[in-house]
Order: C-alpha cells, then structure tokens, then sequence
C-alpha cells in the first residue's frame, strides 16, 4: 500500500515548499521537518520498507557525521566561551550561539534534509517505490517551473516601472532565482541520465515513454535554468552537461556533438536576442558579480577569525554581521542573509568544531555515494548524471546560497539518498559467486553413471 503512497506524500511535501518559498521561514521550517518526520515514522510501519532498509549498504557513518553536525549545534546552546574575544554589548553572554531562535530552526532544518535522505535511500531499494520516485520527480519539476513560468509571463504583462532596471526572472516562489536554478540543476541532469539509461537498456532505441517523459523533463528544467538568469547556474550546468555527454557510454559521438552545439547555442541564442522575445536578459558581468561577494566574503571571514572554535551560531550570519559590515558601496544589500559560500558560512557559524563535523558527514555521503556508482550496472547513467548534478549545485554554492534554503538542501539529500539507495544490490558477480543448490535430477544422473561403470 505503501509503495506509491510514501513517495506521494513526500513529493507533496516538497511541492507545497517549492510554491510556498522553499520552507525559508521559521514556522514553515519547523513544518516542513515535522512533515518529513512523520513520513519517516509511516514508511517504518510497512514491513517491506523495513526489509528495504536492512538491503542498504550501511549507513552507520553517516547516522555518525549526522550526531556529530547535531551535537556542535547544540552546544552551542551552552555559555562556553572559548576562543572568543571580549563579549560584544550586542551578543548573548549566557551561549555560543546569538539568536537560539534561529539556531534551533537551522537544527531542524538539517534533520530534515537526512530524514529525506532515509527516505531517498530506502525508495531505490525498494523496486515499486523506485518507480513511483522517478515519475513523480519528472512532474514534480513540470509543475514547478509552469508556476514559476506562470508569475513570471504575469508580471511580463504588467506596465513596466521605468525607475526599476532589474530584469524579471524565473524565480517562482522561490527565495531567489539562483535556489530555482539549483534544483534545475539537479532536475535537468537526473532526468538526462534516466534517458540514457532507459536508450541503453534497449538497446539504443528510442521507444519507452518513460524515456520521453525525461527528455521532457529535462527540457524543461533547461529552459527554466535559461528563464532564472542565473550566471554561476548556467556555467556550472553547461561544465556537467558537456561533462556527462562525453563519457556517457553507448552514444554516437557525432549526436553527442550535436546536443553539446544545440544546448550552447540554445543558452547563447537566449542571451543575445532574449529582448526581442520580450525576455530581459541580465548583463553577464563577471567582475562585477565576483566584486559585489568580496565584502560578504571578508565579513565571513572576520566572523571565522573572531570566533574559531564554535562560531556564532547555526543560521546566525546577518546577525553576527551586521554590527560589523560596512555600508555597500555597490548595488547590494545592507545585511547579507549569507556569504554566498557554503563553507564560510560553516565556519562562520560554527567553527572549526563544526567544520570537522561536517568533514565527517561529507566522507560518509561521498563514500556511499562512490561505492554505489562502482556497484552500477544497470543505472551507470543515472547515477552518474546524478553525482555530477549534486556536484554542480556544490560548485554553485561556493557562489552562492540556496543550500541555506531548506528545501533545495531537503531535494540534494533526497537525491543523494536515492544515488546510495541504488548501489545498496548486489553485483551480479557477487551473487554468482554464492553457493548455488545442484538439482537433485544432476545427482541421480551421476550416481547412475557411476553404477553403470
């Protein structure tokens, strides 16, 4: 009963965050978690999902990485003031941590997104479930970018506001456009590698709808990455995607040409003459996109130097930076929400300490996630499309920010999920390996056999 309905109620979740801002709020994080533990606690009732768990490869180390990020948060609920300079007049001086508020949605947020790796994990083990995961991530990201298209051809219609020179972007709901093009990121490539592996499993044919339906998808996913604007996306997904059409096995060279030609043109046709289609495009300036994080960076930083063994606390950074950042001297905001860079923001927020615990957790997914691509045999695509997915959207957050929002971080632990989940079968070579039982016809032959000499 349980192979559809878990999968459902998963995705349902992810669907009502995506058109609700990305559960980026206090109260809707706090929702959003309890919504991921409950499926959690549903899907253990079924015994075959319990069977399902035992079949993956073990995850000891990661449940260890997990206790580990937890326990440097939670500490930082205690007034250890250790590698801390003179208390600041604006900070708590009986914690670690400077707002316990958010530092406790930040702890929710991050059992939330390995609760939807369990999930992730034990939907590949569990062939049914398999299905209903990959039909419903094609339409969960048909939906998603025709509502973000939807807004985005409304506000198009309206009169324009001379005194704004902003381009409108395909952004949805979304906290920024730049947390949409990650996910695109991740949508686009899975769905390019399903589409390999189903032309493979035939034997170089095009006919499963299944394999349609994911160029479909992957299409589209394209063309709301091109609608977001998003510089650092649109280079990082056309390095994977030229990446992935290269040593994809079994593909003619010369079509791999052509798709790595048509997808560039299609990104430089959209830059060059997306204003006469009544598509403002943003202006492509690297130095300037690289000047307007310098100050975010060096505020991080000084975040680190200041406090480096526990940091300021989890989800604390425009709180901690705001008496210290200096007015902008370019078009960005007073305070920024994060240092547009996922490993500044770790250390600035929770030191050292909590830079090992995370070291920790990375091993353990990195490692799980190798060991299933070694074990692949029937979805080498797919899972290769998919590491090199979560691997660009990491590339993207060394610019950027949209693994702070808790969806995008809930969707790349889910998809890891489902990249370990995969590898958790054995190789065929291992099974052909065990004893096998000989018929009982083979035993009475040879002892006739024998009788006769």
């Amino acid at each position: 009963m349980l192979d559809w309905l878990g999968p459902v109620l998963v995705f349902l979740v992810l669907l009502v965050a995506s058109l609700t801002g990305g559960a980026n709020t206090a109260m809707s994080t706090q929702l959003f978690a309890l919504s991921v533990a409950a499926i959690l606690a549903i899907v253990f009732i079924d015994p075959k999902f319990r069977a399902a768990y035992h079949r993956l490869p073990k995850l000891n180390i990661i449940f260890l990485g997990s206790g580990l990020v937890a326990c440097v948060l939670f500490i930082q609920f205690a007034p250890i003031m250790i590698c801390m300079p003179k208390p600041q007049p604006w900070a708590r001086p009986d914690m670690v941590t400077i707002d316990p508020g958010w530092t406790l949605r930040g702890i929710t947020g991050f059992f939330s997104a390995i609760g939807l790796l369990v999930l992730g994990a034990i939907f590949a083990a569990d062939r049914d479930s398999r299905k209903a995961i990959i039909t419903l991530f094609g339409l969960f990201f048909m939906i998603v970018v025709g509502a973000a298209a939807v807004e985005f051809f409304v506000l198009l219609s309206q009169p324009s506001n001379l005194a704004v020179t902003i381009p409108n972007r395909l952004n949805g709901a979304f906290v920024s456009a730049n947390t949409m093009a990650s996910l695109l990121i991740i949508g686009g490539i899975s769905s390019l590698g399903y589409f390999f592996n189903e032309f493979n499993s035939n034997g170089g044919r095009f006919r499963t709808p299944a394999a349609s339906l994911a160029i479909a998808v992957a299409v589209c996913c394209l063309l709301g990455l091109i609608g977001t604007q998003s510089k650092a996306g649109l280079f990082v997904a056309g390095i994977i995607l030229s990446i992935f059409l290269m040593f994809i096995p079994r593909w003619n060279r010369g079509t791999t040409l052509f798709f790595l030609v048509l997808g560039w043109l299609a990104i430089w046709a959209a830059v060059m003459y997306g204003d006469a289609f009544g598509f403002p495009v943003r202006q492509s300036d690297v130095n300037q996109s690289i000047f307007n994080r310098i100050p975010e960076w060096n505020g991080a930083l000084s975040l680190f130097g200041s406090r480096p063994c526990l940091g300021w606390g989890g989800g604390t950074f425009s709180l901690a930076l705001n008496p210290i950042q200096p007015p902008p001297t370019q078009s960005v905001t007073l305070v920024a929400a994060t240092p547009h860079n996922f490993i500044l923001l770790i250390l600035s927020e929770t030191g050292l300490l909590g830079a090992l615990a995370w070291l920790v957790l990375a091993y353990a997914c990195g490692r799980l996630l190798m060991r299933a691509i070694m074990q692949a045999e029937d979805h080498g695509p797919l899972l290769f499309s998919i590491t090199l997915g979560l691997a660009a959207v990491l590339a993207h957050n060394l610019v950027d920010y949209s693994l702070a929002v808790p969806l995008l971080a809930g969707f790349f632990c889910l998809t890891l999920g489902f990249a370990i989940g995969l590898g958790g079968r054995p190789k065929s070579r291992d099974v052909k390996d065990q004893l096998t039982l000989i018929p009982i016809e083979e035993v009475r032959r040879s002892l006739s056999r024998r009788t006769d000499d």
